[in-house]
């Protein structure tokens, strides 16, 4: 199993999900892509959020199709 780094984890989801692209953007500052990035200073997530964009239809918060 490939373990990831904090960066690509962090990374990947800026890319991929609008739902953490929304919290994450002002971890972005000038540069598209964070170089360095420490777990203390990410946005702790709202419940509440986090649910309302994880629905069946137009979901936000997935970073890859859900497959079968």
């Amino acid at each position: 199993m490939k373990l990831y780094t904090l960066h690509e984890t962090v990374t990947a989801a800026l890319k991929t999900s609008p739902y953490y692209r929304e919290i994450y953007l002002p971890l972005l500052g000038e540069s598209p892509m964070p170089n360095e990035i420490q777990l203390e200073k990410l946005p702790v997530v709202d419940q509440t959020e986090f649910w309302q964009a994880n629905t069946m239809e137009n979901n936000r918060l997935l970073t890859s199709p859900l497959q079968d």
